[in-house]
């Protein structure tokens, strides 16, 4: 085909074969022709109902499901709230997905992994939770660590794809208890102010968000400091001069050199 992912589907052993139509992904970042995002190569999956031939799921970025065969796909998972998925109703699973596996058999149990780590389901794909519990695989490319200490102290990392994770407002009991305040993906450097007044979290590239420390409804609020996915390195070097609240990043682009304030 001319795809760079394609779906074939046969009933005699390959002697004959259908193209299906491809899903979908409403994410606008994702071309409709190719449901991998150029990663099938690193994240492609495909499974079959154990119990029903013409129910099968299949997976790149996201997570998709077939009830007829192929002809038609629903999007079963998102990995972001980025443009169109914040508006679909579908569970959070992380992205890049690379196995499934059906529990006993069973046509409603159904495990799905993925960079994140294991999701899991008990309605065949309606509802997807993550399973975690003691799943400790985070790599952090950069930390940062309040000026409290114990037992207030705050700790804020830049993980690969797994955000940005912070301890003091996690809602996870255990001693790994950090919750992804920004991002879902990768996580990049991050600073935690020495007053206590903000923290700044980041994306790849130059992508940094301001987070308020101090927000009195304990939740984090956040405004774009810079949205910039054509500047900068994939992880981008950043450092904070929080006397004088003065952001430097790396602002290269192509062969220029540059540094952003």
């Amino acid at each position: 085909g001319t795809n760079a992912v394609e779906i074939i589907s046969t009933n005699d052993g390959f002697a004959n074969q259908t193209s299906l139509p491809l899903p979908n992904d409403a994410d606008t970042g994702i071309p409709e022709t190719d449901f991998t995002r150029g990663q099938a190569y690193y994240d492609l999956v495909i499974e079959v109902d154990p119990t029903d031939d013409n129910i099968v799921y299949t997976g790149g970025i996201d997570l998709f499901k077939t009830t007829d065969g192929g002809s038609t796909w629903n999007q079963i998972s998102k990995w972001s709230n980025n443009n169109a998925l914040a508006g679909l109703n579908v569970s959070y699973v992380h992205a890049d997905q690379h196995a499934m596996a059906f529990g006993n058999n069973s046509a409603s149990t159904v495990m799905f992994s993925h960079d994140g780590g294991i999701s899991y389901s008990s309605d065949a794909g309606t509802t997807i939770s993550e399973r975690t519990k003691d799943y400790s695989t985070i790599q952090f490319y950069k930390g940062a660590l309040g000026p409290d200490v114990s037992p207030n102290e705050r700790i804020l990392g830049g993980s690969q794809d797994n955000g940005n994770l912070e301890s003091g407002v996690s809602t996870i009991p255990g001693a790994n208890s950090f919750s992804d305040i920004w991002s879902g993906g990768d996580g990049a450097y991050v600073f935690i102010d020495r007053d206590k007044n903000y923290m700044i979290t980041s994306y790849v590239y130059n992508n940094y968000q301001y987070q308020d420390y101090n927000n009195p409804t304990g939740q984090i609020s956040v405004y774009d400091i810079v949205e910039d996915e054509n500047s900068g390195d994939f992880i981008n070097p950043a450092e904070l001069d929080d006397i004088n609240d003065i952001l430097y990043t790396n602002g290269t682009s192509g062969t220029t050199y540059q540094i952003n304030r």
